[in-house]
């Protein structure tokens, strides 16, 4: 039914959990492209996250700062899609292309466009859950994609999880 998913990734426990029902679901699907995203802040966001007026230290200037910190995004990002890619492996996932986005800026964005160039027809996420307030107030990437995306959307509530963690 859907020959190309992409999950979108973010470290998060949310996004692993989504991660397992993409490769449940490309199991069961005869899937042939498994595609994981990951989208880290561009340079932009990243200088207004820390101001302009942030002291450097222990670096040399706010450039460098940059520098250093765009390297380690971007170390990160790898090192996320390594570690889905070997998990999709892990699960058994036989047969199915995995392919790998390292993208950079907006999160909505970069996914939008992933979608559209690439072509899949099903992007499974996992659900932050912070509620109807807070996404009000503070935006929602899962609405945001939800009403922009030209494909379906498969949001894994984790909420349960935790609830059944707390628990136990």
């Amino acid at each position: 039914m859907f020959e190309r998913i992409l999950v979108a990734i973010d470290g998060s426990a949310n996004a692993w959990r989504a991660l397992d029902h993409a490769v449940s679901l490309a199991k069961c699907m005869e899937t042939g492209t498994l595609g994981i995203v990951h989208v880290r802040p561009s340079l932009a966001t990243l200088a207004y996250s820390y101001g302009l007026d942030v002291a450097a230290s222990p670096y040399g200037t706010f450039a460098e700062r940059m520098v250093t910190e765009m390297q380690e995004l971007e170390s990160r990002s790898q090192a996320l899609l390594h570690e889905a890619e070997e998990r999709v492996r892990q699960a058994g996932l036989q047969g199915v292309r995995v392919a790998r986005h390292a993208e950079e800026g907006s999160v909505v964005r970069q996914i939008l466009d992933v979608v559209r160039r690439e072509g899949y027809e099903l992007l499974v996420m996992g659900s932050r859950g912070m509620g109807r307030a807070a996404g009000l107030i503070l935006g929602s990437v899962s609405q945001s994609l939800v009403a922009n995306l030209p494909c379906s959307v498969l949001i894994v509530d984790c909420r349960g999880d935790k609830e059944e963690a707390e628990q136990a």
